[in-house]
């Protein structure tokens, strides 16, 4: 199983859960990739399913939606807006926004910056959301974009967002020629994940 780092915080933990109630000896490999790696795990057989946002449409992959997460705004306690209830896209967009690489999760990535297509970031920082480079934009005075269900560091304030229309879409993917063997199963226990998390409507 290859997933990208939000559906890996965000899906993993359960969907683990689940398949152990139902395959107790199966021993499953969780390896984080960026999302060009992971469908091309899939697809060439190196993984037998990836889990990440926004998935690409491929007439050799098939794909199950598994949970809609809101996107949050995520600061520094020093940040203007830190002490805010809530914020919208205007008012972010008068600071740095900080993006991970396109390379490393292209459907959030494009998500992130469809949601500023009206309201253009005063600047952009591309920075992995692990790097020191991060931490620095985020003391400089920028702001990122996570899913809501992304854990937030007690060292960061997490703001929703009133006007954010799109939401991160995380999804299971497979190969449509050389599906797992355990499809059924894993697909059984992704509708358990979802209805025992109310992932889903």
């Amino acid at each position: 199983m290859a997933a990208g780092p939000m559906a890996r915080e965000a899906i993993v933990p359960a969907l683990l859960h689940e398949l152990d109630e139902r395959f107790p000896s199966l021993l499953v490999e969780v390896a984080e990739e960026d999302s060009n790696a992971i469908v091309e795990g899939v697809l060439h057989g190196r993984s037998d399913i990836g889990l990440l946002v926004s998935p690409p449409a491929h007439e050799d992959m098939d794909s199950k939606l598994l949970r809609r997460d809101r996107p949050i705004a995520v600061v520094h306690p020093t940040h203007p807006l830190a002490t805010s209830a809530s914020v919208t896209v205007s008012r972010l967009a008068k600071h740095i926004l900080i993006l991970w690489p396109r390379k490393s999760d292209k459907g959030s990535h494009d998500l992130v910056l469809g949601m500023f297509h009206d309201h253009r970031p005063a600047s952009t920082r591309i920075a992995p959301l692990s790097s020191g480079a991060f931490w620095d934009a985020l003391l400089a005075g920028g702001f990122a974009i996570v899913a809501a269900s992304a854990p937030v560091s007690g060292d960061l304030v997490g703001l929703p967002i009133d006007d954010a229309k799109p939401e991160f879409s995380m999804s299971m993917i497979w190969s449509r020629q050389t599906p797992p063997a355990l499809l059924a199963g894993l697909i059984d226990a992704a509708d358990s994940a979802i209805a025992a998390n109310k992932w889903l409507p």
